[in-house]
């Protein structure tokens, strides 16, 4: 008996060894569109990232107007 026959068949199959589900709605994967299952998913995951749907963690841009005070102030400190 191998260890797989004796799991029970509640038993959640390890990441990977199982197939691929979708992202945007669970269901297996299909080659031609992976990860997606089908053109239509794919096209709803990217228009998510065009609408701001998916954002990516990063810090916040500086302002160019600070940015400029702390230049203009280095400048008038310096020594020449």
């Amino acid at each position: 008996m191998s260890e797989s026959d004796s799991q029970a068949p509640d038993t959640p199959v390890p990441a990977r060894l199982s197939a691929s589900a979708c992202p945007v709605c669970g269901k297996a994967t299909a080659a031609r569109y992976r990860p997606f299952c089908s053109r239509r998913c794919a096209d709803v995951d990217l228009s998510r990232w065009f609408g701001g749907g998916y954002v990516v963690a990063g810090h916040e841009p500086a302002d160019p107007e600070d940015i400029a005070e702390t230049l203009a102030g280095d400048h008038d400190r310096q020594e020449f």
